[in-house]
């Protein structure tokens, strides 16, 4: 969304120029100047950003209060690298210098433990 926000911006701020590659169809004409479309949709989609973080936030707040309530460090370790800072598995198993199949089983514990 916000990659087509950036393009929304850009085509707003851009000055459009008349078509005459393609036949003119009758209809009815929108007096609105062209970019005003654009700028409209920019607008639209920036509050769909905007709820779309919130919601982030508030899942991710949701998040960390269920692993702070599990008492096994290892375990708190492997969600919170996992689920906030959204690291692979290979990268948690070198951060907590064991092996993969060890986080797997960590992991796997720790969801058991939230009754997940």
């Amino acid at each position: 969304m916000e990659e087509r926000a950036a393009e929304y911006d850009r085509l707003a701020s851009s000055p459009s120029s008349p078509n005459y590659e393609t036949p003119r169809v009758d209809g009815t004409k929108s007096k609105d100047a062209p970019f005003l479309k654009w700028i409209y949709k920019l607008m639209e989609i920036q509050e769909k950003i905007e709820n779309e973080k919130r919601k982030y936030d508030e899942v991710l707040c949701e998040t960390v209060s269920a692993i702070e309530k599990i008492e096994n460090e290892d375990y708190k370790s492997v969600l919170t690298y996992r689920y906030i800072n959204n690291m692979l598995w290979e990268e948690i198993a070198d951060a907590l210098e064991t092996t993969e199949r060890t986080i797997y089983r960590w992991h796997r514990m720790a969801l058991d433990v939230l009754e997940i």
